[in-house]
């Protein structure tokens, strides 16, 4: 039999960033909005240690139409 070999633990990695569940549920509902609308047809979630961001696509084989991103760092400078 084969050995079981762990993926080494990354000290560096810090926090990640997320959209909150209420964030989430806004952006998932506008998606579906625009699914239905005929407006989108896919999408792509990243998250970051420094950003989340979530991309709309028109055609899967295209790029992104819409980005929504969150960016910590930045949260002084949006007014919040």
């Amino acid at each position: 039999m084969g050995t079981v070999h762990p993926f080494p633990v990354s000290k560096a990695a810090g926090p990640q960033t997320g959209f909150s569940r209420a964030e989430l549920s806004r952006i998932i509902d506008l998606y579906g909005r625009m699914v239905a609308a005929g407006q989108w047809k896919d999408y792509a979630i990243e998250f970051g240690r420094d950003h989340a961001a979530f991309w709309a696509f028109r055609r899967s084989a295209e790029r992104p139409e819409y980005k929504i991103e969150k960016r910590p760092s930045l949260r002084a400078k949006q007014g919040m």
